[in-house]
């Protein structure tokens, strides 16, 4: 479909394919597929050694390339809403995830689906991108105003609900690619595909069957944990009224409990290990934050995966059909195939760092667990002395209010521990011994492609 913004034709990428190029770490192409190069609107050779800005688009903000480029060259994988221009002067859409590739990077594109995400990227460029000009005009060099760019792209980002650029993209990657997968649930077959062309085929498609249950599991660990979050301030909180009772209690009894130090160190027993509980609460906090910041990572890196399996299927599909040069077609193979295993070995460390972070929040609920019981028999204990020595009248609404925080703190500790324990089994069944067969497919085939 075409359509005119600003005055200017874009053309929209084809709904069913993704496309790809190859960068050196200065950004210089030096491979591409041919939808990338039909998408360009250029020749092959006008695009292969040029630099990749020869597409940039002159309403995109500079501040999104600066965030990318920090991200990429520490190694880490980006995603973004980018509009390139043709060599026709036209322009095109196109939701981009870029990963490491050797001493480069690989760029995988596809239309963007996700209409409410990409609309909101639209307008934010279109406010930061007349900043930039403005800056640019007023004497502040290049490098300064992509820098003012970025901030004002993630301050406006912030206003929308997305903390940080990292926040938008790995909510964009996921919910795009899921997107994708309804609308096209898997790759066309090609029964006739025969040796590393067959192998890639297929292990693409196994990739992603593999990848599919894991992305939608971890779909719904951010609700889960944010109604992690919301029972532990309410435990946290029911926990502070446990101690305001109990400093009530010992206010009315505090003549009794002076003359009798039983009384006095069972209160004070009780309230250490209130205190106890208040503080593994605080931890636990800590931890199912780290929680989520590990599910973000893990689901983006998954996102990128599936995104790049897709690639690696379509353009091989691609050769089988005649649709795409054959020419170079070993490096291309080993290239994707290079890019694939780099970003399964990263899901393996996400894997793993999130492991940790979900084993140290159920450690956390066990402690808070283990505290409550002893609270609840300290809780016991003390008020049996009350009532040998008939103070329990003196205490009035005092003993209920006691009651009542710890059945919410105890409720609400329970609800924390179905969650963290629904969080773990997010991962716990994931077959991860199938990304390593992958993994020696993928080596196996780049060795086989040389």
């Amino acid at each position: 479909m075409t359509t005119v913004r600003d005055g200017a034709t874009i053309h929209d990428i084809p709904a069913e394919d993704v496309f790809f190029s190859t960068t050196d770490r200065k950004g210089v192409i030096f491979q591409a597929n041919d939808m990338f190069v039909r998408m360009a609107r250029r020749d092959r050779n006008q695009l292969v050694g040029a630099p990749h800005s020869i597409i940039r688009h002159p309403d995109m903000p500079a501040g999104a390339f600066h965030l990318l480029w920090n991200r990429l060259l520490d190694g880490e994988p980006v995603a973004a809403y980018v509009l390139n221009q043709a060599g026709d002067g036209s322009a095109y859409w196109a939701f981009g995830t870029i990963a490491p590739l050797g001493s480069g990077f690989l760029s995988v594109r596809c239309r963007p689906t996700r209409l409410d995400l990409f609309a909101a990227a639209d307008a934010i460029y279109r406010e930061v991108r007349p900043m930039e000009i403005e800056t640019r005009a007023a004497g502040v060099p290049a490098r300064e105003a992509a820098r003012m760019g970025a901030e004002a792209l993630e301050a406006h980002l912030a206003s929308v609900g997305f903390p940080s650029y990292d926040d938008f993209m790995m909510a964009a990657a996921p919910a795009e690619v899921a997107s994708r997968r309804a609308l096209f649930p898997a790759l066309p077959s090609r029964p006739h595909a025969q040796g590393v062309q067959a192998t890639m085929l297929q292990t693409a498609n196994q990739i992603d069957t593999t990848l599919a249950p894991l992305a939608e599991a971890l779909g719904t660990s951010a609700e889960t944990g944010a109604t992690i979050e919301n029972r532990l301030q309410y435990a946290s909180g029911s926990v502070h009224q446990l101690l305001d009772a109990l400093a009530d209690a010992s206010a009315v009894i505090v003549t009794k409990a002076e003359e009798e130090p039983m009384l006095a160190q069972a209160a004070t027993s009780l309230t250490d290990q209130i205190r106890s509980v208040s503080a593994s609460l605080d931890t636990s906090y800590t931890h199912v934050q780290a929680v989520a910041t590990s599910r973000k990572r893990l689901n983006f890196v998954v996102a990128i995966a599936r995104l790049q399996a897709e690639m690696v299927g379509q353009y091989v599909i691609a050769l089988i059909d005649g649709k795409e040069s054959a020419a170079d077609s070993d490096d291309a193979i080993r290239g994707l195939s290079q890019a694939l295993s780099s970003i399964l070995t990263n899901t393996e460390l996400a894997l793993t760092e999130d492991a940790a972070a979900t084993s140290s929040l159920a450690g956390d609920i066990d402690s808070v667990s283990n505290t409550l019981r002893i609270v609840q028999m300290l809780l016991t204990k003390w008020r049996g002395l009350l009532a040998s020595r008939n103070l329990t009248d003196s205490l009035g609404e005092i003993l209920p209010r006691l009651d009542a925080a710890l059945t919410e703190v105890t409720s609400a500790v329970t609800e924390v521990r179905s969650g963290s324990e629904a969080l773990t089994s997010t991962v716990v069944g994931f077959n991860r011994s199938e990304l390593q067969n992958y993994l020696a497919v993928l080596t196996h085939t780049m060795a086989g492609a040389r």
